[in-house]
């Protein structure tokens, strides 16, 4: 009912994706990249394509319960090393879809920097944030703090600075 299965590139024999699924989900991914889907993953089906290739497509093992093939994903991605792979998640009940590469990563860090240097001007120059005339100032506070737990001071310093931010962030 339910695999685990690899893509491998034909031109060097490398695995490059470990997927969980069931039925016919192990071709998706080359529709995914025909359509003109953006992601690493993607982007590679479609080299391999280019040059005259098809993906490999191997189902590496078969499970009668969902949690086995999650594990066993999991286990094999570990294997091979992610670093290795066009998944973004380190298998088993992942959230995120896609492949995200890199560059996505800094794309990401480059808009979490944008969004947290325009909450911050706008507070400082303002004295706060109104939307449609309602003070959301406490709102906006918390998401900043939210995003410097998460992420760290020295993170946030260095996202917001190409905006204009200097920060100077202590603890009381």
């Amino acid at each position: 009912m339910y695999y685990v299965y690899t893509l491998t590139d034909p031109r060097c024999g490398e695995v490059f994706y470990v997927g969980k699924g069931k039925g016919r989900r192990i071709a998706a991914h080359t529709k995914e990249a025909l359509r003109g889907v953006q992601s690493h993953k993607c982007n590679k089906i479609r080299s391999i394509i280019a040059d005259g290739h098809e993906v490999v497509s191997e189902v590496v093992r078969e499970f009668k319960r969902e949690d086995a093939a999650f594990r066993y994903e999991k286990k094999l991605i570990a294997k091979i090393g992610l670093e290795n792979l066009t998944n973004i998640e380190p298998g088993g009940r992942g959230d995120c879809r896609g492949a995200r590469t890199s560059n996505d990563a800094v794309k990401i860090d480059r808009a979490l920097g944008e969004i947290l240097a325009r909450v911050l001007k706008h507070i400082a120059l303002r004295g706060g944030v109104w939307i449609f005339g309602r003070d959301m100032t406490k709102e906006f506070n918390r998401f900043v703090d939210a995003m410097i737990a998460k992420y760290g001071d020295e993170k946030i310093i260095k996202l917001v600075r190409p905006f204009g931010v200097e920060l100077t962030l202590t603890r009381a």
